[in-house]
């Protein structure tokens, strides 16, 4: 259901780390599931520049670390 979904769908586990991406993000990114779900997964799809904002919003909205 959720690959028919033409928008970014990203299932987290409580630690923060990647469960599950819908096709629609396989295929923007270009990366398999597996890679999704590796721990350097974030700072493969975001732009250096990016990354530390990134990990701050997200620490900031989650009760988790984003790795």
């Amino acid at each position: 259901m959720t690959d028919a979904i033409a928008t970014f769908i990203h299932v987290l586990r409580p630690d923060g780390t990647a469960l599950y991406a819908n096709q629609t993000v396989l295929d923007h990114t270009g990366l398999t599931l597996e890679d999704v779900q590796r721990e350097d997964y974030r700072v493969r799809v975001f732009h250096p520049e990016d990354v530390e904002r990134l990990y701050e919003e997200c620490a900031r909205r989650l009760p988790v670390t984003c790795l």
